[in-house]
């Protein structure tokens, strides 16, 4: 699962290849949390156990991915 992180006054931004066994509905329910309770850090373990902290206020949007599981490839991928 790709996770992408924009950061205040970056123009760079964060991106992660999650485990694929990262659960979808609980990151995104974390990471919820995090933005209404507006500060603290987010972490997030890549799939090599590289783990990354984004300090939540400087946090400008995320976006989440679908698990490779789910991707389709081909002609049928409609």
């Amino acid at each position: 699962m790709e996770l992408r992180i924009g950061i205040i006054q970056s123009a760079r931004e964060v991106e992660l290849e999650l485990p694929d066994d990262t659960d979808r509905e609980t990151l995104l329910g974390q990471i919820d949390k995090l933005m209404a309770k507006g500060e603290g850090v987010f972490w997030a373990t890549d799939r090599r156990g590289r783990r990354v902290g984004v300090a939540v206020p400087r946090i400008a949007w995320v976006e989440v991915g679908v698990a490779a599981s789910e991707r389709r490839v081909g002609f049928g991928a409609v």
